[in-house]
């Protein structure tokens, strides 16, 4: 990282689906940015359309949010050579009304546009090092992560798959040459500088209550999302974050591995106890940090 300036952190907000990431990044923003999302308009959707937002976390915290690139996963333009024209297919909802067949195609693209935003991120930083204030701290604040989408999701594919190899035609997620190749490419990325993390921020939340959260907000894509499918991420999520097994995290690109990695926060509680709960956790880790910073 450059050394003209501040320091440069990077948050992953984890958990599973529903758990209220989208919800929280909608507050924040709202809270501490500089222009206030349109209250006719939903806010998750008006998220989704958005692929960075710069906010003033505090007096010496600069934040960029980047939530998932949802859109891009929704909206993959293509030509059709037939009809000669441009059309956009949804590369999500193919993943869920069709595991079998999307699975490896939509887990590859995930990770590629998820580094892509971890990529994009630190090369501003790294090029407009010599404009910013050393005094400051500067905030990459990442919805998920390629971690989680590696031990969580591509995963949970694979366990499908194993689960089934008797009769591997039952199975309908990934085969072993595909997650091969998937955990090849995660090899590959998890080297780079530009997927550092350090620090991960769990909503910790129970697959009964995200399931009745995703049901309320009603997603077309997300109709197929079964209370086994919540479970088995849910379980995935626990490992990573709250067993933390050695050998998977030997795999992570983290740089607080001797001070704090990661933050649990009980995800069942009410939106703005939770939200309030982070504001502390963040502040309490930077001052941590900063600390720690100063000694050194």
């Amino acid at each position: 990282m450059n050394q003209n300036i501040g320091r440069f952190y990077r948050i992953c907000l984890e958990g599973n689906i529903g758990c209220g990431k989208s919800s929280l990044l909608c507050r924040l923003i709202d809270q501490f940015g500089h222009h206030h999302l349109n209250d006719s308009i939903d806010h998750h959707k008006q998220l989704n359309e958005m692929d960075q937002v710069s906010i003033d976390f505090d007096s010496n915290i600069s934040m960029i949010i980047t939530p998932e690139p949802i859109k891009l996963w929704t909206n993959i333009p293509f030509s059709n050579a037939k009809e000669n024209l441009k059309k956009h297919d949804n590369l999500l909802q193919k993943m869920y009304n069709d595991p079998k067949r999307w699975a490896f195609t939509f887990e590859h693209y995930c990770q590629l546009t998820r580094f892509n935003q971890m990529s994009k991120i630190f090369n501003q930083v790294e090029q407009n090092g010599k404009a910013l204030k050393k005094e400051k701290f500067f905030i990459h604040l990442m919805e998920r992560s390629i971690y989680s989408n590696r031990f969580g999701f591509v995963e949970n594919f694979a366990q499908s798959y194993r689960k089934n190899f008797q009769n591997p035609f039952d199975s309908d997620k990934l085969s072993p040459v595909e997650y091969q190749i998937l955990d090849q490419y995660f090899d590959h990325l998890r080297r780079k500088p530009e997927t550092m993390v350090d620090l991960f921020v769990y909503l910790r939340t129970d697959p009964e209550v995200v399931r009745k959260r995703i049901r309320k907000r009603s997603r077309r894509e997300e109709d197929p999302i079964s209370i086994e499918y919540l479970t088995e991420i849910h379980k995935l999520h626990e490992k990573m974050f709250i067993e933390k097994p050695e050998a998977m995290w030997n795999r992570i690109n983290c740089s607080t591995k001797n001070i704090q990695t990661v933050i649990c926060i009980d995800g069942n509680r009410s939106f703005d106890i939770v939200y309030e709960d982070f504001i502390d956790n963040i502040r309490k880790w930077f001052q941590m940090i900063n600390t720690d910073v100063k000694q050194k």
